[in-house]
């Protein structure tokens, strides 16, 4: 007789024993742990049929349990949970178990075997004596198997590998008289289907590869549990971050703040947190190997049929690039409104105004107090010859000659003039004009720039 007929009687008839244990059982399966693969042999109370479902450590739907295997695993004994409230575990809680049992098969090399059963019923509650059945099943499968391969003249790790290798669609169970010499009970009506994770469960997992692909990180956070822990994180993540997905999942994502746990926007998280709302937030973040980066976190709440908030998914976005642009830019920005304002400081200091006019524009700048000096408003100021307006009318005409002369690029103005203010008062002020063909402008073209002095009190005699 061919092994793997065995095998799968094996497996039917182990989970038909736990399923026997006590009426209201959501489901039995046989998880493998072998390496960075997970197999599940389930068996659900409306079906008599064997589901396997393949899987990898970073797969979002088994997540949880595989930590869980690890935990049992470690400890090395059944582990029995009556009320799932009390375990921080997202799998459970997200399933809407209310309690389990999970007892280690056996392992040989890296391959582990464990018996899982759940329910979904709050009235089912685990006792002493179910962690006895189901941890007697877990020796008598062991003891079987052993057998099995004895009988083969095969190893037990090559017979859980024909076990996890087949491919085949459907596989009718032998008939117990088949198997009557190792002592194993069948049902000749059950069957084990194995179906790819794509078959079982197609709308997951197309997401979960759109999830996978992107180049954003991607959490996804329970928020049923205490804390708030991560139950999953995309490659892009660990690209991003420098953190695994084992060392990730179970932890909150304050990790990554270091230790800037005061930033104005985590107020921001926190709200949209206590509330269940979304947010968007800039954060400063920090690497595994310590170096900063700005991270760009959107939380979306996801609201189950009840209208109850059961989860977060966290996208982050790396912009430190984009940040350290818009603040080289705001720097520059800066400057460029320090340096007027320096002008104007030194201007005032020697008494000058300074002006520019733009050619290709038209836009005419002045810096400094040019009403205290020629009692002249800055609106009123729109082209270089309106600062010629209070000259004397004797040296007007030759002054507006001079100023189109040096607009046209002919000659430096330089001339000290005598003006009249408003009060009647008369002054000397230095006029300088002169013309840069390019470069100076704020678009890099033509424009007319000078200064004017009040130079009264040196030059009361002296007007050319």
């Amino acid at each position: 007789m061919k092994l793997l007929p065995k095998l799968h009687s094996l497996v039917s008839d182990t989970l038909q024993d736990v399923f026997s244990m006590q009426e209201g059982l959501h489901k039995a399966s046989l998880y493998v742990l072998s390496d960075d693969e997970l197999t599940e042999f389930v068996r659900y109370s409306d079906s008599h049929s064997i589901t396997v479902v393949r899987s990898d450590n970073t797969d979002i739907t088994t997540a949880s349990p595989w930590k869980v295997l690890n935990d049992v695993a470690t400890i090395n004994e059944t582990l029995c949970v009556s009320e799932c409230q009390s375990v921080v575990d997202p799998y459970i809680q997200s399933n809407n178990i209310n309690s389990f049992v999970c007892a280690p098969v056996c392992q040989w090399e890296s391959t582990q075997l464990f018996l899982w059963s759940d329910s979904t019923l709050k009235t089912v509650t685990f006792s002493a004596y179910d962690e006895q059945k189901i941890s007697r099943w877990a020796e008598d499968f062991q003891s079987t198997i052993n057998n099995l391969s004895e009988s083969e003249n095969t190893s037990v790790v090559d017979a859980v590998s024909v076990l996890l290798d087949n491919k085949e669609s459907v596989s009718t169970l032998p008939n117990s008289q088949n198997v009557a010499d190792f002592g194993v009970k069948t049902l000749a009506e059950s069957a084990v289907r194995i179906e790819g994770l794509e078959a079982v469960e197609t709308h997951l997992r197309i997401y979960e590869r759109a999830v996978k692909a992107t180049n954003s990180g991607v959490t996804i956070t329970d928020a049923r549990l205490q804390d708030y822990p991560i139950i999953y994180s995309n490659p892009a993540f660990e690209k991003m971050t420098g953190y695994s997905f084992a060392e990730t999942v179970g932890r909150n994502a304050r990790f990554l703040q270091g230790d800037e746990n005061e930033q104005v926007a985590l107020q921001v998280v926190r709200e949209a947190l206590d509330k269940g709302t979304h947010c968007k937030v800039t954060l400063r973040n920090y690497k595994k190997d310590g170096s900063l980066f700005w991270n760009e976190l959107t939380l979306s709440p996801i609201i189950d049929s009840d209208g109850f908030l059961t989860h977060y998914i966290g996208i982050q976005n790396d912009i430190t690039a984009r940040v350290e642009a818009e603040r080289k830019l705001l720097d520059a920005k800066e400057r460029e409104l320090k340096v007027p304002k320096l002008l104007a400081q030194a201007a005032s200091l020697a008494n000058v105004v300074g002006w520019q006019f733009d050619l290709n524009s038209g836009q005419m700048l002045v810096v400094g107090n040019i009403y205290g000096l020629i009692h002249q408003k800055d609106e009123n100021i729109m082209t270089p010859s309106h600062l010629f307006d209070c000259v004397l009318p004797s040296h007007a005409e030759s002054a507006v000659d001079n100023l189109d002369s040096a607009l046209a690029g002919d000659i430096e103005l330089n001339r000290v003039l005598p003006v009249c203010v408003d009060n009647g008062q008369e002054k000397r002020i230095h006029y300088i004009a002169k013309l840069f063909p390019t470069g100076v402008s704020r678009d890099g073209g033509p424009c007319l720039a000078g200064t004017l002095q009040d130079v009264t009190d040196f030059t009361s005699t002296f007007v050319e």
